[in-house]
């Protein structure tokens, strides 16, 4: 489904809790005490991706799809060894989960990190010669890609950790399986407990 650019941009200002709020704010803060998931405006996707450091075994990023209705799109998880700077882990969440979305032409999209630095990087555009800024320029290449698929510029969202349980639950789990899994369509079932809480219901439809 394609917005129109009028009215994909006239959705920022309105989107709440959504909403960016400024260019940094924590959108936790915004009206949703209970720690619930918000969807994106209809016709729109959200990815939600986080990382964390593993106990000893190295670091963990993982990322899921969602729609406006909160039906699970598709989710995965990476381990790697070694403990690196944890921001760099989570631009490479953002990246695996935005090619993901690329390959499976999933535009427009929500990008939604609980990384406040990354993501006002992002919105800058910011690129320079460090590890980080090589991350933040393939980002942004994907998100150009993602762009041209409908015509509509991916926002860039900073979100409370208290609002990305199930990007963080399979950044932090993803110890107990192989170093990356896929899921299409259907989430295992400990995931899908986590998608179902965060909209506050018992059961929730699959793509």
């Amino acid at each position: 489904m394609r917005l129109s650019p009028r009215l994909w941009h006239g959705l920022i200002p309105t989107w709440k809790p959504m909403d960016l709020g400024g260019p940094d704010r924590d959108a936790g803060s915004g009206g949703n005490p209970i720690g619930r998931w918000s969807p994106p405006p209809i016709g729109v996707v959200k990815l939600n991706t986080d990382a964390g450091i593993l106990n000893r075994t190295g670091t963990g990023m993982g990322c899921v799809i969602r729609d406006w209705m909160g039906r699970f799109i598709g989710a995965s998880a990476l381990k790697e060894r070694g403990a690196g700077r944890p921001i760099e882990a989570e631009a490479k969440a953002i990246w695996m989960g935005l090619k993901e979305a690329n390959r499976r032409g999933l535009s427009p999209i929500i990008v939604e990190s609980d990384c406040e630095v990354l993501i006002r990087k992002l919105r800058r555009k910011e690129m320079d010669r460090t590890e980080l800024g090589s991350w933040c320029e393939e980002i942004l290449r994907l998100a150009e890609t993602n762009e041209n698929l409908s015509g509509e510029q991916v926002i860039w969202s900073f979100v409370s950790r208290t609002y990305n349980g199930a990007a963080h639950w399979l950044a932090h789990s993803i110890g107990v399986w192989n170093s990356q899994v896929v899921w299409v369509d259907e989430p295992p079932l400990s995931l899908l407990v986590l998608l179902e809480a965060d909209m506050g219901r018992s059961s929730l439809g699959l793509v």
